[in-house]
């Protein structure tokens, strides 16, 4: 077993006695034991110093703010695993606990739980070590209201990246009440995003082939399951999908729907950027404003949420400026309303070509995203007004 950086939350003395245990029979030791979390930051920056790979943290070491907490060392540089030890096993506890981006939840007796847990994510670490490259990024794109254009922007900047990169790109679809990526994109498996997060502790590269669709070389999608009626469904947790995603993809472009449910609060633990996509109605700038603190108030960096205006009318009193007062955040994309392009092209089943003006903005944002300049549309041969694609 890789030997892993690891650090004990642990206040309560029975547990930690098994947990130390454990870890002397796999001759690993912490490279931090502390009795609590007393100050966040603090606890944070040393994560990150030590470049920590497992925290194994008792609940209530981890205070009130446990569920914040539990998704800021997931997000801190080095990503962390968490394994949350707690005495019982309520079910909503254990389901919160998923929620908050945990890899594993154990009660007592944890001896053996712990070590086979501990196997597997070092298993996990050395395959992804193995992998020769660094792990995919993973690049989210958020409706404020439905109709600002998630997925449209989604599609097109996966299919761009991969286009534009040459990389493995994976296009998979978080929206599970609305989610039309299959549609857009022409996916034909038949499996969708919850049967990935329901098998992938199970996962070979033979099952994951069949679970998406592949339309492209270097392009994968992972399609939402079909809306069908019934009652609330208790999902899978999504954490170990995304860490299988990032060890066999370069990026990971993710349809997160609109608003903030729970299924999109976890994916944002795993998210290096979101793209709030808004439009100048005055609702979807409300709601644009309130998901942009939420965000912020529940530990997402403000660094890493990006403001995209989409439908920017070619004239108006509006400017990205008044925008970015109003809403509190720096505007880093705009896209031109191109109704009739999009029409077009969906009608006939097709993404948007270069030669659009939102074609080349969506063109545009792919490239920022992913380093690269885009190549410059061809143009047009049509005699002596010759017309810029």
């Amino acid at each position: 077993m890789q030997t892993l950086a690891l650090a004990l939350v642990i206040s309560d003395l029975k547990l930690a006695d098994e947990v130390r245990t454990a870890l002397s029979d796999l001759s690993l030791r912490p490279l931090m034991d502390v009795p609590r979390v007393a100050h966040w930051g603090d606890f944070l920056e040393v994560l990150e110093r030590q470049s920590v790979d497992l925290v194994v943290a008792e609940l209530a070491a981890l205070g009130e703010e446990w569920e914040r907490g539990v998704g800021q060392i997931r997000q801190s540089a080095t990503a962390p695993a968490v394994v949350v030890l707690h005495p019982t096993t309520d079910p909503q506890t254990i389901l919160r606990v998923m929620r908050a981006g945990a890899s594993e939840y154990l009660f007592p007796p944890i001896g053996e739980g712990l070590k086979t847990a501990m196997e597997r994510i070092s298993r996990e670490r050395t395959e992804r070590n193995a992998a020769g490259r660094p792990t995919g990024k993973t690049v989210g794109f958020l409706s404020a209201k439905g109709g600002c254009g998630a997925t449209t922007a989604a599609c097109h900047v996966a299919a761009n990246i991969q286009k534009q990169s040459g990389k493995q790109v994976l296009l998979t679809d978080f929206d599970l009440a609305n989610g039309i990526v299959g549609f857009v994109m022409k996916a034909k498996s038949s499996y969708s995003v919850v049967d990935a997060m329901a098998n992938v502790r199970r996962m070979d590269a033979n099952y994951w082939k069949a679970l998406v669709s592949s339309v492209v070389p270097g392009l994968d999608i992972l399609q939402a399951p079909a809306i069908s009626p019934g009652r609330r469904q208790i999902l899978p947790d999504l954490h170990p999908l995304l860490a299988f995603a990032r060890l066999h993809y370069d990026w990971i472009v993710v349809d997160l729907g609109r608003g903030l449910g729970s299924l999109t609060m976890d994916a944002l633990t795993e998210v290096d950027e979101t793209y709030l996509m808004t439009t100048l109605d005055v609702l979807a700038l409300h709601q644009a404003k309130q998901l942009g603190r939420t965000l912020r108030e529940t530990g997402y960096s403000a660094q890493r949420i990006r403001l995209a205006i989409n439908r920017m009318p070619r004239q108006t009193d509006v400017t990205a400026e008044d925008i970015e007062r109003l809403l509190g955040m720096p505007v880093a994309a705009t896209l031109p309303d191109d109704h009739d392009a999009l029409y077009e092209c969906y009608s006939e089943g097709k993404l948007l070509t270069q030669e659009s003006q939102i074609g080349r903005k969506l063109g545009e944002l792919s490239g920022k995203i992913c380093g690269v300049t885009p190549a410059a549309p061809k143009k047009k041969r049509g005699g002596l007004f010759a017309v810029s694609g």
